[in-house]
């Protein structure tokens, strides 16, 4: 089966580069030159995301949890002393105590939340930058190898592409070249009070 699907696949790719090349030749134009690059690849394994802004990343989520367990288990032993003293409590106080332990863990969590979602900003952020650095690497790549045709290969479950010679996959060329034009991604972001 699985022999099958390659040679199905090999068999439209040599007929699209027949039809191509036919196509090309009846207008003037040059062939395609084709070149494959997995861009998750190239940015999951960049000095600038691994080397700086994963571990900024790591350091504020630490943070933040640094910050957060400390007032979370004062509160849950602040709501077992409350609960412990429920029945020699007058009814509204217990009530009127519990909502107050109630609210301020849910200003605590929003406050949380609030952190998380501005860390996740950031580091989408970081991630934009770096990727806007591998689209220029990529476009001055392809200038210098005269290649007029690169196709993603990161999602290879959704890809059109199905299968290519090794050659073809400039991937590991351009981590390389991404290395040197960027070695940092910037993470703005600013632990706010809980």
């Amino acid at each position: 089966m699985k022999i099958s699907k390659v040679l199905i696949g090999l068999a439209f790719l040599l007929f699209g580069m027949q039809i191509q090349t036919g196509l090309a030749q009846e207008k003037n134009f040059a062939p395609a030159v084709i070149a494959i690059i997995d861009k998750q690849f190239v940015l999951s394994n960049s000095k600038a995301y691994k080397e700086a802004l994963i571990p900024v990343m790591k350091k504020a989520t630490e943070d933040l949890r640094a910050k957060a367990h400390p007032l979370e288990g004062d509160l849950h032993d602040r709501l077992q002393d409350l609960k412990s003293k429920e029945t020699l409590m007058d009814p509204d106080s217990f009530k009127s105590q519990m909502n107050a332990l109630r609210e301020e863990f849910a200003r605590i969590q929003r406050n949380v939340n609030k952190n998380k979602a501005a860390m996740d900003k950031a580091f989408s952020q970081g991630r934009q930058e770096i990727s806007q650095a591998m689209a220029i690497v990529v476009g001055d790549y392809i200038k210098r190898h005269g290649i007029t045709l690169v196709l993603d290969w990161s999602n290879k479950q959704q890809s059109a592409v199905y299968l290519f010679p090794s050659e073809l996959n400039i991937s590991k060329d351009i981590l390389t070249e991404l290395d040197k034009a960027i070695s940092s991604a910037k993470f703005d972001f600013q632990l706010e009070e809980l």
